[in-house]
């Protein structure tokens, strides 16, 4: 009995935190189930597995003829050099009836000829002379070719931006190699390197902006943002801090920690990391945010976005193999579009499209799994909020899954589910 007063006591002074509840292994169980989505949902039938077949094929053989033909100037020496099974990528998004997708071809720092494409969308072909809005996006490392994030470049240059996508040296169709000489013959190798990344990055940059760009006359390079996946979104923080030509980052798992914040960041992350486990305890739910307090901190525009089941290949679209959840990628593409409108643009309805209440409920999510009502925020790990709006209030909360006041009105017509597919124009 005086065990139980006590605790009336406690409560009734609200002094006592009430007891963690336990971890709950079914619920973990059916969180860890969505990392099959993407596979299981829209890989699995023979129309999807033959043209990615037919897409390899003729990467493969157009590699192979672009290096016997090159005099020895060319050598990806890549594995996903050709776009072969998992290197492939979407294959609906090969072909993009919404725009120009336009090749380019130059040499970074290190001799290496770089490839990747720059993308206008269709509204915006005949735009004013430096009037487009210009994104650089840069890949994840190990092999991630530029193929993963077509789906990406299309929608933003549906959005009247001007994008450039690329392969990161020895990666993709870019050279493994440097310059000729032996004595800078492996200058940029390994590629997957930090410091070689941020380099890549801020060449890459020198080239949209520069008269080769075969869009250059569309281009305001008084705006940039830019995107970057894994090793890329650490260079994307890397760079964001110590190149003026930036605006406005996102970094997709995840926004890095050790860099001075000056620009607005978006922080991307999901449920689970690059090998996939599942959780046996609940995870420290501010454990993704890191990067996120130090921009707050610091008093520059913030967003950190945890995708409940969700992977670290919830942004590279890669047929078969890795591992993702079905709609992580709709939430990216939609995320990222309106954090740039409002940190590139200066475009005040994005504070309505960022506060949207539309992923807590959503119908596509909530018919895969009902268990969480249709939310693609993590459970686990909390999505906080830092930034001023467009009328100069402060917008700050903890969590989109749970306390943040999430509107309804964000301006996109809600007949439909949002999805990526639909927004490339």
């Amino acid at each position: 009995m005086k065990g139980r007063a006590v605790l009336a006591a406690c409560a009734a002074a609200l002094g006592c935190a009430a007891p963690a509840a336990a971890f709950d292994a079914q619920r973990e169980a059916v969180n860890f189930a969505h990392i099959d989505q993407r596979r299981a949902q829209e890989q699995t039938s023979a129309e999807f597995q033959a043209q990615v077949a037919v897409n390899g094929a003729t990467d493969l053989a157009d590699i192979l003829v672009r290096d016997a033909a090159s005099g020895g100037e060319r050598f990806s020496g890549s594995l996903c050099g050709a776009g072969i099974l998992t290197c492939a990528g979407d294959p609906r998004t090969r072909e993009w009836s919404g725009g120009v997708r336009t090749p380019i071809l130059y040499r970074n720092r290190n001799g290496s000829h770089i490839e990747g494409h720059v993308w206008v969308g269709n509204a915006f072909r005949d735009a004013a002379p430096g009037s487009l809005p210009g994104v650089v996006l840069e890949t994840g490392s190990v092999q991630a070719p530029e193929r993963w994030y077509y789906w990406a470049a299309q929608v933003l240059a549906h959005h009247g931006y001007l994008v450039m996508t690329f392969d990161v040296q020895g990666q993709g169709r870019s050279d493994l190699f440097g310059s000729h000489d032996p004595e800078h013959f492996s200058d940029g190798v390994p590629a997957q390197d930090l410091g070689h990344f941020v380099e890549d990055l801020q060449d890459a940059i020198g080239f949209f902006h520069g008269a080769e760009n075969p869009h250059a006359g569309l281009l305001d390079r008084s705006r940039l943002g830019l995107v970057g996946h894994s090793l890329g979104a650490s260079a994307v923080s890397e760079v964001q801090a110590i190149d003026p030509r930036v605006d406005a980052i996102v970094a997709w798992d995840n926004l890095g920690s050790g860099v001075t914040p000056k620009v607005p960041a978006l922080g991307m992350s999901a449920d689970y990391g690059l090998t996939p486990t599942p959780f046996g305890e609940d995870p420290d739910p501010d454990s993704k945010s890191g990067a996120f307090a130090k921009w707050k901190a610091a008093g520059v525009d913030a967003m950190q976005v945890n995708l409940r089941g969700g992977t670290h290949y919830e942004w590279s679209y890669a047929p078969m193999t890795l591992p993702a959840s079905l709609r992580g990628i709709d939430a990216a593409a939609w995320y990222t579009t309106a954090w740039l409108d409002k940190h590139v643009k200066g475009d005040a309805s994005a504070d309505a499209r960022l506060l949207t209440d539309r992923f807590r409920v959503d119908p596509v999510e909530k018919a895969l799994d009902p268990s969480e009502g249709g939310s693609l925020h993590s459970f686990y790990f909390r999505s906080p909020v830092a930034f001023t709006g467009a009328d100069g209030t402060a917008i700050a909360c903890a969590d989109l899954r749970a306390n943040c006041p999430l509107r309804a009105d964000d301006g996109v017509p809600r007949d439909q589910p949002y999805s990526y597919l639909a927004d490339r124009g």
